[in-house]
């Protein structure tokens, strides 16, 4: 694992080159033409995601919570609709 309890992976020897300057906006420029230091391992994190997915599965919805948003979001998908929304809630 890694300092954030990310899995890691370390590469050796790697090499790094310098970039190519780019064609970017002013606050950006400085970045885009840093060089990349050249080291002996660089850590690479994963993604954690599937593996957060495939321990912990997500919780079931409410039914009536799942009821009320398909509802919404069909009212809303009409002009009537928003403007009902709308004048209901103040938006």
């Amino acid at each position: 694992m890694g300092s954030q309890g990310y899995p890691a992976r370390v590469m050796t020897d790697t090499q790094a080159e310098p970039r190519a300057p780019q064609r970017a906006p002013a606050e950006l420029t400085a970045i885009a033409e840093t060089p990349l230091i050249a080291g002996k391992s660089v850590i690479h994190h994963e993604d954690a995601r599937t593996l957060v997915a495939a321990a912990i599965p997500p919780r079931t919805v409410p039914w009536r919570q799942r009821c009320f948003w398909w509802l919404l979001l069909w009212v809303l998908r009409s002009r009537i609709g928003r403007r009902w929304i709308a004048a209901r809630y103040g938006g």
